[in-house]
């Protein structure tokens, strides 16, 4: 009784206790919430409305997609190819990086977006309730889905999944549109609803939603073939079964439906069928598919959904829109609704479920192995062809055509192209930086162009000095690039003008400095050269850092052909004429001339390439540097991994792993450096660790942990004594891709240029291209690398797993053929072979 009396008191307070934190945190939130948006949002808003709108300016919103999205894709290039318009993109990256990155991007966009005249979204955000239209300007949404399944915005009002409609029209997650696009008029009617627009209810239009057009397309479809086989080979002469369902839960904590019996499904089908996973971009901690199915089973996440949509043969869903994009190829879908009830208790739909379905509802894995086993003979194409006529009848091919006419008018034509563009331009935009960053860039820049003309103006009274170098490289490059060549030309009696960071202070003097110098040589276009008009008496040079011309760059470039970054280009055009350009080979002078304008007169100087020259340096010290990241090199060999990031391609990559940590982990380490393209860095997993090494990551993170050390941490004092007695660690230093490829005693790359120098320094190379015909087909290139070495080249991770297994009967030739036709003069000595240029042409 006492022992109940006293235990009473305690569960009540602690009751209470949890009460009261519970509503503090709520209320917590309910202010944040109200003081961002409310507060900082719209001020930021207001404050920067002051400014006149920008007629030419379009900005495009991408709440979570990591690029310009397939519902942008269309509209995107269809604007680039046809009007010289400056479009500006905001990534928000909801839920892939962290809240206050998120909020100062949402910053970023809402003081851009204050001063454009058309405002192009494809979802909802709580940030346009807070955005006001000003007079002259346009709001679009070209909504991400299709037709109108679940309910979203105002109409999940009282389910589980939503906010009451109280808070939702407090903080409206829709502005005032112009247009919004739906796939049909009959959908119209729920869209309305969900936005709040019965005051503007002509905003709504079904005129066609602007994705949908590729599906019309025979090139894209036949693309999407070639993509598809390039990652899942295994799927030629098969049927392909898409299993892509919708996200439970909410948006920033969505799960993963895992209800699929995998082994059924294999057992009844994998002769005649490959299974293909997409799941939901808001799916979080996605099944692992077992080894025993991985050329059954394949995930396919990263995947665009157009693209798997196109390929498919069977699509399983559930309450995904993406059923309605699918009934356009008229081919069989189910709906796999094991948790129907309790879905419709959470978010609830438009339209009965049962009566709409346009395929089988299936509720467990044995009614989707029996439907697909008498598929033939119980597909319904008229009942199909049917819910397309209902719910997408304006996507017919023409839908992004409609939606400029609708929404930009005449207004536009100003800045119609005299001669429209071909190809696809939406992948120039990246998400890596915010926009804000780029834009204060720039800003700082003209400043420094200013000041950088008259002080050059100012210097070029004086006489130019032949025996005067400057070595400059451009914001991608390091100086390092000229170590070998400063080391000749100091030799030869040359003085010379060393790269700096340019700044505010130093400007003026560095462009003295140019002015008085007899020679320039550039590796790349740097900014100083587009500030400056050079005067005629300084010889110009080109050194070509990216070795070999495989890729357009410069005013070459999709994006400089486009002028897609007009301030840029008009503020700081590339225009520098050389005098003579680095070749490493009379095939390629043309290749190199594409990226760089030669003078008239101007000449090719074949005397290899700087950049190789370093590749001939001492493999101690590059190994010294390494060892300092990866403890676990002793002893062992090391296999580089050279690969360009692209988005598809994680899995591909984190398979072939395993199965050389499988098999090599005894003999070898692995160092990864993957260029980022704009992308995220590729996320290595924990049970690599101490055999495989991600340098462009793990460097930072080691520098932590040493700072941490050498702060003292949780020492007691007298160890913080005996640590600042000892002395000081040797700070942990950044490895280059030289080094790398000096240290590496096996050399994997995909379409890196840089990986294909150890044919110059004979390492094993090995080309491993497992996109190899999708690659090809997206990306512009002056040649093919690849078909050259076809004979190192493999596909499959099964391939490159043999090629490693049998790397000590390698065959050296086909490399040094390579070096012999493309890499002449790569001998450690293309410094000094320049050097003697100069001579000659400074005497």
């Amino acid at each position: 009784m006492s022992l109940a009396k006293t235990q009473t008191p305690k569960s009540f307070w602690a009751w209470l206790g949890h009460g009261i934190r519970w509503r503090y945190k709520k209320l917590q939130t309910k202010l944040k919430k109200f003081f961002r948006l409310k507060v900082i949002v719209r001020w930021v808003w207001i404050f920067n409305s002051r400014r006149p709108i920008q007629r030419d300016k379009v900005i495009f919103f991408e709440t979570a997609s990591a690029g310009v999205s397939n519902s942008f894709t269309e509209l995107f290039n269809m604007l680039v190819r046809n009007y010289e318009l400056d479009i500006h993109c905001h990534f928000q990256l909801i839920g892939k990086v962290k809240k206050w990155e998120e909020f100062a991007r949402q910053l970023d966009f809402v003081k851009d977006a204050a001063t454009a005249k058309y405002i192009i979204a494809n979802d909802s955000s709580d940030l346009f309730g807070q955005m006001k239209k000003r007079r002259g300007q346009h709001f679009l949404n070209t909504w991400h889905g299709c037709g109108a399944f679940k309910r979203f915005g105002l109409g999940t009002a009282g389910k589980i999944f939503g906010d009451s409609e109280k808070v939702i029209r407090k903080y409206p997650l829709h502005p005032d549109y112009d247009i919004l696009t739906t796939s049909s008029p009959e959908v119209e009617w729920a869209y309305v609803q969900s936005i709040g627009a019965e005051k503007h209810p002509e905003s709504v239009r079904g005129i066609g939603v602007s994705r949908s057009d590729v599906f019309y397309q025979e090139d894209f479809i036949k693309q999407a073939y070639v993509n598809f086989y390039s990652k899942v080979p295994q799927a030629k002469g098969k049927k392909v079964i898409l299993y892509a369902p919708t996200f439970r839960g909410r948006v920033r904590a969505g799960t993963t439906p895992n209800m699929l019996n995998l082994s059924m499904f294999y057992e009844n089908f994998h002769e005649d069928y490959v299974l293909v996973y997409k799941y939901h971009p808001y799916s979080r901690d996605l099944p692992n598919i077992e080894p025993a199915y991985r050329d059954f089973a394949f995930d396919l996440t990263n995947m665009e959904i157009d693209t798997l949509l196109c390929v498919a043969d069977i699509c399983i869903s559930d309450y995904s829109s993406l059923i309605f994009e699918y009934s356009l190829f008229e081919r069989p879908l189910i709906s796999f609704v094991y948790d129907l009830d309790n879905y419709f208790d959470w978010r609830g739909f438009y339209y009965s479920f049962e009566e709409y379905a346009p395929g089988p509802i299936c509720y467990t894995n044995n009614e989707m192995v029996d439907y697909i086993l008498h598929v033939d003979e119980r597909f319904d194409k008229e009942k199909v062809h049917a819910f397309r006529e209902k719910f997408m009848s304006a996507c017919d091919g023409h839908a992004t055509e409609r939606i400029i006419e609708q929404f930009f008018g005449e207004d536009i034509l100003p800045y119609k192209r005299p001669q429209p563009l071909t190809g696809d331009y939406h992948d120039i935009p990246s998400s890596a930086e915010r926009y804000s960053r780029y834009e204060s860039d720039i800003a700082y820049y003209l400043k420094l162009k200013d000041k950088a003309r008259r002080a050059y103006e100012c210097a070029s009274r004086q006489p130019v000095d032949k025996k005067k170098i400057a070595l400059m490289v451009d914001e991608h490059n390091v100086p390092i690039l000229f170590a070998s060549v400063k080391k000749a030309l100091k030799k030869k009696g040359f003085t010379t003008v060393d790269d700096i960071d340019i700044d505010i202070d130093n400007i003026g003097a560095y462009v003295s400095d140019l002015a008085t110098s007899g020679v320039i040589l550039c590796a790349g276009e740097p900014y100083v050269l587009r500030m400056i008009d050079l005067r005629d008496e300084t010889l110009v040079y080109q050194v070509c850092p990216e070795v070999l011309p495989v890729y357009p760059m410069w005013n070459n470039t999709k994006a400089a052909r486009a002028r897609f970054f007009i301030t840029e280009s008009r503020e700081f055009p590339i225009h520098t004429r050389y005098d003579g350009i680095m070749s490493t080979a009379k095939d390629l002078d043309d290749k190199y001339r594409k990226n760089y304008e030669l003078k008239p007169g101007g000449s090719m100087i074949h005397c290899g390439n700087l950049q190789t020259d370093l590749l001939f340096g001492k493999r101690d010290k590059a190994l010294e540097g390494i060892s300092a990241l990866i403890p676990t090199l002793e002893q062992k060999k090391i296999i580089l991994i050279l690969w360009e990031n692209r988005p598809g391609m994680e899995g591909v990559l984190t398979d072939a792993l395993t199965r050389m940590h499988e098999r090599f982990a005894r003999e070898y380490v692995c160092l990864i450096d993957c260029n980022d393209n704009g992308m995220a860095p590729f996320a290595l997993p924990q049970y690599f660790q101490g055999y495989a090494v991600n340098l462009v990551t793990e460097l930072p993170r080691r520098r932590e942990e040493q700072e941490q050390m050498m702060e003292g941490g949780d020492l007691d004092e007298n160890e913080q004594q005996d640590k600042k007695e000892q002395e000081p660690a040797k700070k942990l230093r950044a490895i280059s891709r030289i080094e790398e490829l000096v240290a590496a005693d096996i050399v994997v790359t995909d379409y890196c240029t840089e990986g294909l120098t150890a044919a110059a320094i004979g390492k094993p190379l090995i080309l491993w291209t497992p996109d190899y015909e999708s690659y090809y087909n997206t990306h512009e290139t002056y040649f093919n690398p690849s078909e050259i070495l076809r004979d190192i080249r493999v596909e499959s991770t099964t391939e490159l797993m043999e090629a490693l297994e049998h790397i000590d009967s390698y065959d050296i030739a086909v490399e040094k053929k390579f070096a012999d036709d493309y890499l002449q003069k790569c001998d450690g000595k293309s410094a000094k072979y320049l050097v003697e240029y100069l001579e000659e042409v400074t005497a």
